[in-house]
């Protein structure tokens, strides 16, 4: 990873006349990831506004080749989980660059450790208790279409986030502590499926991960065409959350204005053949 001290050089190399040259000159700016301007700044680089948007628009362009090429490997993984797992990393890793700290793998590790160690019963509702009310995991009530509330990373230190990538992280945590959790793919809002003692329950992570009752299920079927279920029984594999993943993000981008962003979430959606409902 470049160093501080070498940011001086690396920037008067952007116009070098060897493309490979100025590709290895992006990627070392990527490894700062959001800490870029900061560190431009302390070092002493003089850059103007102009410089400054040139540089994000050439990063921008270099971590959406990276995602491209990248892309692929999750689908190599060889676990529904696993798959899961990631391709949320790569969107993590998208967003903030390389060179951020904190990495999907070890936080959702010490999720599920602090869990172990603090929570005597050992059950998938306890787990939802603790990831949406003793951790505040909860539903982004501001901001809603922020790109980042996509990002699991974002999402687990930021404690912020919508209803698929909260329902992810559970389903994840879970995973580690052998409890079936899997995704309801309901239209608008993404929901929990999990049983314990023989019974069935739906939760809804992006509420502080409170249970639905029956009165509340009535309510979301009248919302769609099939029955409730159908919904609760249907197949939500890691493909479809990816999916829709890609569906939120796109659109997410399209809020914020960038087109170039959002042209590739589409590119990569129409490159899988998981399909499912609308967004979030």
């Amino acid at each position: 990873m470049a160093s501080a001290s070498d940011l001086p050089h690396l920037f008067r190399l952007l116009d070098d006349d060897s493309e490979v040259v100025r590709e290895s000159v992006l990627s070392a700016l990527s490894s700062f990831g959001p800490f870029l301007e900061i560190e431009l700044s302390r070092s002493k680089v003089n850059t103007t506004d102009e410089d400054r948007h040139r540089i994000r628009n050439l990063l921008g362009q270099h971590a959406r080749r990276w995602l491209q090429r990248s892309w692929p490997l999750w689908q190599a993984a060889p676990t529904d989980h696993a798959r899961l797992e990631r391709s949320m990393a790569l969107i993590a890793e998208f967003q903030y660059g390389p060179g951020y700290p904190a990495r999907l793998t070890p936080l959702l590790d010490r999720l599920a450790e602090s869990f172990q160690h603090d929570v005597a019963a050992q059950d998938p509702l306890a787990l939802a208790s603790y990831l949406f009310k003793t951790k505040g995991l909860q539903g982004a009530e501001k901001d809603y279409h922020n790109p980042f509330h996509s990002n699991l990373v974002y999402v687990i230190e930021e404690g912020r986030g919508i209803p698929l990538s909260l329902v992810s992280i559970y389903i994840l945590v879970a995973g580690r502590l052998g409890f079936a959790v899997r995704g309801i793919n309901f239209p608008g809002h993404f929901l929990a499926h999990t049983a314990h003692q023989g019974q069935v329950y739906v939760v809804d992570a992006f509420n502080s991960g409170r249970f639905l009752r029956d009165r509340d299920l009535m309510m979301v079927q009248r919302k769609v065409s099939t029955t409730m279920e159908g919904l609760l029984n249907a197949p939500c594999p890691a493909e479809t959350i990816i999916a829709r993943c890609l569906r939120n993000l796109q659109h997410a981008y399209r809020q914020e204005d960038q087109p170039e962003h959002a042209a590739l979430m589409d590119e990569l959606l129409r490159s899988m053949s998981a399909a499912g409902p609308d967004s979030d």
